[in-house]
């Protein structure tokens, strides 16, 4: 098993080195914090890709590349003139007939079309897939695309088969394979390359994979370990969960003691889910249900929307809706539970995201730093209910 990590260490330190050489930590996506928009980045580039009247000039290149990716054979298909539309409406939305709806990305010529449902962190819609498969009207293909190239729920596809009525596709795998080939066809058009390599260096992040050849060099090295490695991945999980939930306990415990005469501090989830909290009731209970909660803890969570630790109000209302009526000129609602939340700043140069392996290895191997953040969180959480425990009673009482 050391021989196995030490190899491992090894390749990555080198993919670091390649890193920092080429300039690749240097992403404009990340930059300006668009990682995760669905439509906004990732719909909307691979559109322009496919689009043969796309600002890239490589006409439809990039389309016959993509179709040979996913293994999508078109009869007679005219990829000269044919159009990629994003957003594309099927119709209103009718239960009763289960069609309608919004497609993500729409690839048509005159005869047949290929419908892409794109969800890199969104959740299904119900009957989904079912509505744009009944929406159809002219022959057609529907690519469901994910980050792992999972199936979808049964709550979208209904009774659609795998594999016949519509196929399952990835960002790890087809996507990567795909944009590597687009970058090869691009060797002419450097900016056109280079920004390729920047959106598969953002692909290659969230889903945790990297270039082709040093994926190759990993697998080889599993390979030659599988025993090893087998063992190591049935008790990783349970090595980031124990982790993060060791932290967990030692900042309840820490708010305990400073909070305890007025406030309840109880433990939420595992951190193996992605809503893992601390919860922390006033002892003279706040009307309408309304307490506090730190989190996210969740050592798993993929969402770069949520992963950051925060602190928020919070409230399990019977009629959501009457609430946020009430109360929405006083208080800044996130969604129907979640209101004035609050993301706790970087701690040393450590974003608090407890699904990041480096900032959770410096946790546990440095008890100074674990100790400087359990008092940091300690104090900021005080200011926090200092502040929002009476402006709420003073809400509710008016």
């Amino acid at each position: 098993m050391k021989n196995l990590l030490s190899q491992t260490h090894n390749l990555i330190k080198h993919h670091r080195e390649l890193e920092i050489q080429k300039g690749e930590k240097f992403n404009v996506f990340s930059i300006l914090q668009v990682e995760s928009k669905e439509n906004l980045t990732h719909s909307n580039f691979i559109a322009e890709l496919l689009d043969p009247k796309g600002s890239h000039l490589k006409g439809s290149c990039f389309l016959e590349l993509f179709l040979e990716s996913v293994s999508l054979k078109l009869d007679d298909f005219d990829f000269q003139n044919c159009r990629v539309r994003k957003e594309h409406p099927t119709g209103n939305i009718d239960w009763e007939e289960e069609t309608g709806g919004r497609l993500d990305l729409l690839i048509s010529d005159a005869n047949q079309d290929v419908l892409i449902e794109n969800k890199v962190y969104a959740g299904d819609q119900k009957l989904q897939l079912l509505r744009y498969y009944n929406s159809k009207v002219r022959k057609g293909s529907i690519l469901y695309l994910t980050l792992d190239g999972r199936e979808p729920s049964d709550y979208s596809r209904g009774n659609l088969v795998s594999g016949v009525d519509y196929h399952p596709i990835s960002y790890k795998t087809h996507i990567n394979q795909w944009l590597e080939k687009c970058q090869k066809e691009a060797y002419n058009a450097p900016i056109v390359r280079e920004t390729i390599r920047q959106y598969q260096l953002l692909i290659q992040k969230l889903t945790g994979t990297m270039a082709h050849t040093e994926q190759q060099n990993l697998q080889a090295i599993i390979v030659d370990h599988l025993d090893e490695a087998e063992l190591i991945y049935k008790n990783f999980v349970q090595a980031k969960v124990s982790a993060a939930k060791s932290f967990m306990e030692e900042l309840r415990i820490a708010l305990n003691h400073d909070l305890q005469s007025e406030y309840e501090i109880e433990l939420g989830l595992s951190p193996i889910e992605p809503n893992s909290y601390i919860w922390m009731k006033p002892r003279i209970p706040l009307p309408e249900g309304f307490y506090f909660g730190i989190g996210s803890f969740g050592a798993f969570n993929k969402n770069p929307q949520d992963v950051i630790l925060l602190i928020g109000g919070f409230n399990l209302p019977g009629d959501k809706t009457t609430h946020r009526a009430m109360y929405q000129s006083q208080l800044n609602w996130y969604s129907d539970w979640w209101f004035n939340r609050k993301f706790f700043p970087k701690f040393r140069e450590f974003d608090l995201e407890f699904s990041n392996n480096e900032f959770l290895k410096k946790l546990s191997n440095d008890q100074h730093f674990r100790k400087g953040l359990t008092d940091h969180l300690t104090l900021e959480v005080k200011n926090y209910l200092k502040l929002q425990t009476p402006e709420i009673s003073k809400i509710q009482s008016t």
